[in-house]
């Protein structure tokens, strides 16, 4: 039986120490890590278009602050003419699910009588509007705690406004950055093709965040075409919502189809307008599978899917929505440093 040999150095045992001790530092401060993910984030998505303004023999300030500029309306309008329309449909959504609830209690009793006469809907009814008196116990008690938070609500505002600040100071010096990284790297390990790996880590970030962040938009306006169409309650809420949930795999189509769905079915009683959605739905995704993502990302993203969610939940649960941005390139980084050790 062949046996294996594994050697630790001195230099990986400071590694993995200092690598625990920089997670232990950096779980305590989820709110900067969150904060300065969301700037570097921002920064890796407008650099490629801050590069192509460079090439047009535009300087690279006067370019930021042009994108800056572009994307501050873009946000304005938003703001102005999009989230008045989305608090609506959410407010129809609230003041019409007693309406709704009725609906579905009456399918369900028709249903269940056909297979059970005994079923009594009073004892469904009962659960649902106890469960209506926890959860009003549960708003009060969040209010309270909210009210109470001045301070963590006035620190995470203060963290929201300085990220154009880190942004711009991220794109101004983004190549500088880069070039210091691989100097770094080249010194420390110099067995490594750093370079190559860098680009070849930088082609499966860049076609997830850049590629994806192109097919979410299409898919949260095609999914809101549709749903509007079909006239279903909230379906320009349920659309950006799905649009912006397809950053993880399968999760926006499921939400969305199936919300969709029952949405339809509740409002409109048949299975007509159900199956308008089914055919829109399967309409997008086709466009979707076939021209959009081939296109936009590649034919993969380098990342399995289940990678992707296996990636996500682990960042999520030990550091929120920074390690959520953060757990992505990591992913990424290991599968570039495998595959080098595999063919090594």
């Amino acid at each position: 039986m062949r046996t294996v040999k594994i050697e630790v150095s001195l230099k990986q045992i400071f590694l993995l120490v200092f690598l625990f001790l920089l997670f232990v530092v950096v779980n305590k401060l989820k709110d900067i890590v969150t904060t300065f993910a969301i700037s570097i984030l921002l920064a890796y998505l407008f650099d490629p278009l801050i590069d192509y303004l460079e090439k047009k023999r535009m300087g690279r300030t006067f370019a930021i602050v042009a994108v800056f500029l572009i994307f501050s309306l873009i946000l304005a309008m938003v703001v102005i003419f999009v989230l008045p329309i989305l608090y609506s449909e959410l407010l129809t959504i609230i003041n019409n699910f007693p309406k709704y609830f009725q609906i579905f209690a009456t399918k369900i009793e028709t249903y269940a009588k056909n297979i059970s006469p005994e079923f009594d809907i009073n004892m469904l009814k009962d659960f649902v509007l106890g469960k209506f008196d926890v959860l009003s116990k549960f708003l009060f008690s969040f209010t309270k705690n909210f009210t109470s938070s001045v301070y963590t609500f006035v620190q995470s505002f203060f963290n929201f406004m300085i990220i154009p600040i880190l942004v711009f100071y991220f794109l101004k010096d983004f190549d500088v950055i880069k070039d210091k990284f691989f100097d770094i790297f080249n010194k420390n390990f110099r067995n490594l093709n750093v370079e190559n790996s860098f680009y070849e880590f930088n082609d499966i970030i860049s076609r997830y965040f850049r590629g994806q962040l192109l097919v979410s938009v299409f898919l949260g306006v095609s999914y809101s075409i549709v749903l509007m169409i079909v006239g279903v309650d909230g379906g320009l809420l349920i659309g950006i919502v799905s649009g912006v949930l397809s950053f993880i795999p399968y999760l926006g189509f499921l939400v969305g189809f199936v919300s969709s769905i029952t949405m339809s079915y509740l409002q409109f009683g048949d299975f007509l307008h159900p199956l308008y959605i089914l055919i829109g739905f399967t309409v997008v995704q086709f466009i979707e599978s076939n021209i959009v993502t081939p296109r936009l990302v590649g034919k993969s993203l380098g990342l399995h899917p289940t990678a992707v969610i296996f990636s996500l939940m682990v960042g999520g649960y030990l550091l929120g929505l920074g390690g959520m941005i953060f757990s992505l390139p990591v992913a990424a980084f290991i599968k570039v440093y495998l595959k080098r050790k595999l063919l090594n």
